[in-house]
This record gives C-alpha cells, sequence and structure tokens, in this order.
C-alpha cells in the first residue's frame, strides 16, 4: 500500500476524530450540564491540549486501520470505514478525558 494513502487514511481519522472532539467539548457536554465552560483562558486551553493528544493518537490509528478493512467498496469506501473507526476510537478517549479534566 502506498505512503500516500495511509497518510490519507489516517488524516481523514484524525479531522474526524478533531471534529468529534470539538462537537463533545464545546456542544453535547455544555448542553447537557446547561452551561459553557470554555471562556479562553490557559487552562482552557490547556485541558483541551491535554484531551486532544491522546484523541488525535486514537484517531490517527483508528483511520489508519479503518482504511485497511475493506477493499471491496474501493477508495470511497475504504474513507468512509477510515472516518468511521477513527470516530469510534476518539469518542471513548475523548469523554474520559473530558471527564478526568473535569470538563
Amino acid at each position: 500500500m502506498k505512503i500516500r494513502q495511509l497518510l490519507l487514511f489516517a488524516g481523514a481519522g484524525l479531522l474526524a476524530g478533531a471534529v468529534i472532539t470539538i462537537a463533545m467539548g464545546f456542544i453535547f457536554f455544555p448542553t447537557l450540564m446547561g452551561k459553557l465552560q470554555f471562556s479562553g483562558s490557559g487552562a482552557d486551553l490547556l485541558i483541551l491540549g491535554f484531551v486532544g493528544l491522546p484523541t488525535s493518537i486514537a484517531a490517527l490509528v483508528g483511520g489508519l486501520v479503518g482504511g485497511r478493512l475493506v477493499n471491496e467498496g474501493g477508495r470511497g469506501g475504504q474513507i468512509i470505514m477510515a472516518i468511521i473507526v477513527g470516530v469510534m476510537l476518539a469518542l471513548p478517549v475523548s469523554c474520559v478525558g473530558f471527564w478526568v479534566t473535569a470538563w
């Protein structure tokens, strides 16, 4: 498999993981709790970095694994699977990260 394809799958998983992390941190949890907690301070940015690093690693791995799972659907099917598996691995990591940091 070409390096370019692997980078495409990893990038698709990373992008999907970043989107789900932002959605969980800025849309879902604030709606659930009834308040927006992000004030733009250094501590908030540190928490986002603390949660974002393991989430991005999980999303990268998910993108690589998801892109390699299916070959029948062609390149489009592989990218969709990379996105799905990237989100599946990034979602629990981001939820645990936000729970540990009391976001």
